[in-house]
């Protein structure tokens, strides 16, 4: 998916607003995505 490799890269390039990306509106395709959401740190922790 082209949006979570630029977000990828957008993170890697030192992007650290994390939190607003998490409940962008433009991002809405992939809040359910469970990379997106280890990416911005929603997805529940292992025990």
């Amino acid at each position: 998916m082209e949006s979570l490799e630029t977000l990828k890269k957008a993170i890697a390039s030192g992007y650290g607003n994390l939190n607003w990306a998490a409940r962008d509106s433009d991002l809405d395709c992939l809040h359910d995505n469970p990379e997106f959401q280890k990416l911005v740190g929603l997805a529940p922790q292992a025990n």
